[in-house]
């Protein structure tokens, strides 16, 4: 049984779904390797193995499959934000019924058109994978007033951005030209390049 468990952690790292512990496993060995502190309940439906700190960002990913990490959240797993967000923002379809969403969640929605445009997959610290938005995407939407991000997290974030080798002028434009906030984006690279 335990033989199974580290392949399985081998191949998805630290976090589980039940159904994919069902692959795997019957009720009665999921009750077994609870009992036995092998695994733990993280969430309804989501286990986490019990040497491992638990994984909130893959936790409630698996939680909230629609979801997409945005803003502060994005920053921080993209590593241009050192601050670890007091709630984590995730993007949700315009439509999505957010009203039992975990209050560690500080859940947003976008009109369905733009929800999809820019998803990446970046892995957690733990080394599970995890949806999120790419940096051009994330740079032009925390300038939006109502998302109300740390000025100075904005600042730092396109500080480095401008250090970049690889940064993507024109997709940053583009996402900026979507979410109206590209007075907001030249008058930063104004100054920054």
């Amino acid at each position: 049984m335990l033989d199974n468990l580290s392949k399985l952690s081998s191949d998805n790292h630290s976090t589980f779904t039940r159904k994919e512990l069902k692959t795997q496993f019957s009720n009665y060995d999921l009750s077994k390797m609870e009992k036995n502190n092998d695994i733990e309940r993280s969430e309804r439906g989501i286990y986490t193995l019990n040497d491992y700190l638990p994984d909130m960002f893959s936790i409630y990913q698996l939680k909230y499959q629609r979801g997409i990490y945005c803003l502060n959240t994005a920053l921080y797993l993209l590593d241009f934000s050192d601050r670890y967000p007091d709630k984590l923002d995730m993007m949700f379809p315009q439509g999505y019924n957010t009203s039992k969403i975990s209050t560690q969640i500080s859940a947003h929605t976008q009109l369905s058109k733009y929800f999809d445009l820019g998803i990446i997959k970046v892995k957690t610290m733990n080394g599970n994978e995890v949806k999120t938005y790419s940096l051009e995407r994330t740079l032009a939407e925390i300038l939006r007033p109502q998302n109300h991000v740390d000025p100075d997290i904005v600042t730092n974030a396109y500080k480095k951005w401008a250090n970049r080798k690889n940064k993507d002028i024109g997709e940053l434009f583009l996402f900026a030209q979507k979410f109206k906030t590209i007075n907001q984006v030249q008058s930063y690279l104004e100054v920054l390049l």
